[in-house]
């Protein structure tokens, strides 16, 4: 009995996949791995976003505080109470102003504000760009 079936299945034809089957499993393969990749991507980017925004808070809390400590305010709002003092020394009272700015903390938040900006940058770009994928 089991040689009659044989020999009915011999008879039909296998089916045959279509040209554009191969693509098309290839193509769905290579877009899942591009949204991962994508996923992988905006996950770290999302977290340097977090740590960039977590970094600029103390950055410019220690920013305000040096100010206050050089005694840059001091110096500072010379320009608006003796100006004519000023307009005689300037170029002392310019060296005393540079002097008493805290370039470092400047330089931390600068910084700090740099890396959120590109970060919320990159965010949005792959963001995007996971929509139209």
């Amino acid at each position: 009995m089991l040689k009659d079936y044989e020999k009915l299945f011999t008879y039909l034809q296998k089916p045959q996949p279509s040209d554009e089957l191969f693509s098309k499993i290839m193509n769905g393969i290579d877009r899942q791995r591009k949204k991962i990749i994508l996923f992988r991507r905006i996950t770290v980017i999302s977290v340097s976003l977090i740590a960039s925004l977590a970094a600029l808070i103390p950055a410019f809390m220690v920013l305000m505080s040096r100010f206050t400590e050089s005694g840059f305010y001091q110096y500072f709002s010379l320009m608006f109470s003796d100006f004519s003092v000023i307009a005689a020394n300037w170029q002392d009272y310019s060296m005393s102003l540079l002097q008493a700015l805290p370039a470092f903390s400047i330089a931390l938040v600068l910084i700090s504000a740099l890396w959120l900006v590109s970060s919320a940058g990159y965010l949005v770009q792959n963001i995007k760009f996971l929509k139209t994928a």
